[in-house]
């Protein structure tokens, strides 16, 4: 089993898909990253711009259902 498959419950992924609900929420609070992998999606900045502050994670976590927001 490789460490990104230890990780997933592909059992609770598909009744998730299945019932048609959230199975996992990543939530990216900013574009900063010391990281620096290769392989980064993002092109991740060593600054702070772009960045949630803690007043806007704690709003966005009590939105009951993000799916019902108006498009």
């Amino acid at each position: 089993m490789t460490e990104a498959e230890a990780l997933i419950d592909y059992g609770e992924l598909e009744r998730a898909y299945q019932e048609n609900r959230i199975y996992a929420l990543q939530l990216e609070v900013g574009d900063f990253c010391y990281q620096n992998c290769i392989y980064c999606y993002m092109n991740a900045l060593l600054d702070t711009r772009n960045t949630l502050n803690d007043e806007q994670i704690i709003k966005i976590s009590r939105i009951p259902n993000p799916w019902e927001l108006p498009r």
